[in-house]
């Protein structure tokens, strides 16, 4: 379970369930969806029969936009907080920690960051939340693209295995691909600074 997918989607889990329920902290009406997308999350899945990673980052992704671009929302967040809170216990269980610790680890590390960003105002700026939040959004992007990117990738050099120069050419449209979608992201990323 070290794959690049893997890894990305537990990253976007810890990153998700936080900014998510520090996004909700302080709201006392949202604990009940936070409580009970958490319970849903970590119902005991085996990992094996986890949701596909495409329509975790596809929703992760869209709730972190909505934030962006709609912070009035007010059950959005919560909920997928505490869903991304849930897979990341199961997702710790898959790596080989006991279910209980990766429930009490999945439930700390949030709840840790809610606590802190309503007790000290500099624990968690606004401008800090708007970056991780841009930061979800790109991650759950990436871990939406990545299967389809690798399945691709894999086709095309069986297709091409005989041909000696045919990886170079694949290699080089991944460079171009990864730095246009680098530079489109730093343009959103600036435009959104300047709001």
């Amino acid at each position: 379970m070290n794959s690049p997918l893997f890894t990305a989607l537990l990253m976007l889990c810890g990153l998700g369930a936080v900014i998510f329920t520090t996004k909700a902290a302080g709201r006392r009406e949202v604990l009940p969806a936070l409580a009970l997308a958490f319970a849903i999350g970590a119902s005991g899945i085996p990992p094996d029969a986890l949701p596909d990673a495409r329509w975790i980052g596809s929703i992760a992704a869209a709730v972190a936009a909505m934030e962006m671009f709609r912070p009035n929302a007010r059950w959005i967040a919560p909920l997928c907080g505490g869903a991304l809170a849930g897979l990341l216990g199961l997702l710790l269980q898959a790596q080989g920690l006991p279910f209980p610790i990766g429930v009490l680890l999945a439930v700390a590390v949030p709840s840790a960051a809610a606590y802190f960003s309503l007790g000290r105002t500099g624990f968690a700026p606004e401008a800090l939340r708007q970056e991780a939040m841009l930061a979800t959004l790109a991650l759950g992007l990436a871990v939406a693209v990545i299967p389809g990117v690798t399945s691709g990738w894999q086709s095309a050099l069986a297709l091409n295995r005989d041909e000696a120069n045919s990886s170079n050419q694949i290699i080089a449209n991944w460079v171009f691909v990864l730095s246009a979608a680098s530079v489109a992201l730093g343009g959103l990323y600036s435009l959104l600074r300047r709001r």
